[in-house]
């Protein structure tokens, strides 16, 4: 094997800033919040809101993407109100079910709002 080779095409690898830490951080944010997506996915499916879900999802995570609420009634025949409020519990229930999985990723409840803080910071 030729190492003297390898060493200098080792040197010429671009330099990445993010540490293993923040890397482990960041997909362990990025898993759970997919998951959280996902369950509410599911709970709405059972529900038959699946629409619903799919046009509210965007506005969970500030999308420019996202529709206004008074298309999405006019798309799903609700009023723009019935639509915030239906975004409201969303907001809601998505909290309630990302904290649940957070809570079971820590030995001490009390730790769940430091985890919550991390969360949030690594995905910024």
């Amino acid at each position: 094997m030729d190492f003297s080779s390898a060493a200098s095409r080792y040197a010429l690898e671009p330099v990445d800033p993010v540490d293993a830490e923040l890397l482990y951080l960041r997909r362990w944010a990025f898993t759970l919040l997919d998951e959280t997506f996902t369950a509410l996915e599911k709970e709405y499916r059972s529900q038959g809101r699946s629409e619903l879900m799919a046009l509210l999802k965007p506005t969970l995570s500030g999308d420019v993407e996202a529709q206004p609420y008074a298309e999405i009634g006019k798309r799903l025949s609700m009023s723009e109100n019935a639509v915030k409020k239906a975004a409201q519990r969303l907001r809601a229930r998505f909290g309630e079910e990302l904290r649940s999985r957070v809570q079971d990723t820590v030995d001490d409840p009390n730790d769940a709002a430091d985890e919550m803080r991390d969360l949030f910071a690594v995905v910024r």
